[in-house]
């Protein structure tokens, strides 16, 4: 019975696929503003899916000035086009900090980096409302020290946002903190197992399986990692997984979460032994079977370390932005789309209108075709994993 439920919604799906996307009933507005970021790496991005945006802070390009850097920029999911954000007060222009957004408050949080006025690590924490496109300093009772290229995610079922690692000059941190949105207050949990001292790894948080993935870094020794941890909050747990395929050790790369399939995509990032250093492989993670599979898209971005990606719940795709290549002597300003269906990237922008019409459509019959798909691509996946 089941089977036969799966081949039948299958089918609605390609019936969708062929005669919607012709008929194209849905219309969206194409971009055609000049008007882009500059070019930048060491970036953060967050996805506003209560208004379906993208809100990027900072970065750093030596070839253009602190003033071009120094703005908040927003892409709008709805009209495929950027704006740029003048803020009345924000943050110090700065690269390799964090941010989260607080899908309970509609909020982004924002903690430490290098400020690029003062030519140090930070540890101040501010928030951005995009009611009222403002940032405000929080000024919690105490921080983490001053850091940059830590990890950080946001758990919604404890309101607080999760912290390990980072680096202040020679000194290399393995510490972890929780960042409490309703009271304003930083904290330092002591897990007996941790990650150890490291830098440049990315994490997400896995919304089904309610724990943070961690990957990646480089520890203090410039030894580079391929590990992948999972932190539970319930239970204050570091766990160290083993997946019998792992990505190539890198640091400074980026993942997002999907969760309408529950997976977590991961591109790029800086690997040393590589004579340019940067890379450009897509990879997927099973959360639940502990699984890395790579994809082998037909076209996708120029290898890149320090790049930004946000998950976009109303394109269902992820979003690409900027980065670094070729051993850090190409800075990059260009905008990518990863279809998680086709599994293949696009830089055109007006490329992802009709599927996003089609999404749309399929969220309407709630989420029917989206599970038909989830398991047919990690048949496809697991089977790729096995040859």
């Amino acid at each position: 019975m089941k089977n036969k439920f799966y081949k039948i919604t299958f089918c609605v799906y390609i019936l969708f696929l062929f005669g919607f996307s012709g008929i194209n009933r849905f219309n969206f507005v194409s971009a055609n503003s000049t008007d882009l970021p500059p070019p930048r790496y060491g970036h953060a991005m967050v996805f506003d899916s209560n208004n379906n945006q993208t809100i990027l802070f900072g970065g750093y390009n030596e070839d253009i000035s602190l003033d071009e850097l120094s703005t908040t920029w927003i892409f709008s999911s709805v009209n495929l086009s950027w704006t740029e954000i003048d803020s009345e007060q924000a943050p110090d222009t700065r690269f390799d900090h964090s941010m989260v957004y607080n899908s309970n408050s509609g909020k982004t949080l924002l903690f430490g980096g290098i400020s690029t006025q003062i030519i140090s690590r930070v540890n101040d924490t501010w928030e951005f409302d995009p009611n009222t496109n403002n940032w405000t300093e929080l000024h919690p009772s105490s921080a983490p020290s001053p850091r940059s290229g830590h990890a950080m995610y946001f758990d919604k079922n404890f309101n607080e946002v999760i912290l390990q690692g980072g680096s202040e000059y020679n000194e290399v941190y393995g510490d972890t903190w929780i960042y409490n949105c309703s009271a304003n207050t930083w904290h330092q949990v002591f897990p007996i197992t941790q990650p150890g001292l490291k830098y440049g790894h990315s994490s997400v948080y896995d919304e089904e399986q309610q724990v943070g993935v961690f990957y990646g870094g480089r520890f203090g020794n410039g030894l580079q990692v391929d590990e992948t941890w999972f932190f539970n909050r319930s239970s204050l747990n570091w766990v160290r997984q083993h997946p019998p395929l792992s990505p190539i050790r890198r640091y400074f790369t980026s993942m997002v979460y999907n969760p309408y399939l529950a997976e977590i995509m991961m591109f790029g990032g800086d690997y040393e032994q590589n004579p340019l250093r940067a890379v450009d492989d897509t990879w997927i993670f099973d959360t639940s079977s502990v699984l890395w599979s790579t994809i082998y898209p037909e076209v996708k971005p120029i290898p890149r370390a320090h790049h930004s990606m946000v998950f976009d719940t109303y394109l269902n795709k992820a979003l690409l932005f900027g980065g670094v290549g070729e051993d850090y002597s190409q800075v990059f300003g260009d905008i990518w789309f990863y279809d998680f269906i086709t599994m293949n990237w696009s830089e055109d922008f007006s490329s992802s209108t009709a599927n996003t019409s089609l999404w749309i459509l399929f969220v309407s019959l709630g989420g029917i075709l989206v599970l038909v798909n989830k398991i047919k691509n990690r048949k496809i996946r697991k089977e790729k994993h096995m040859h």
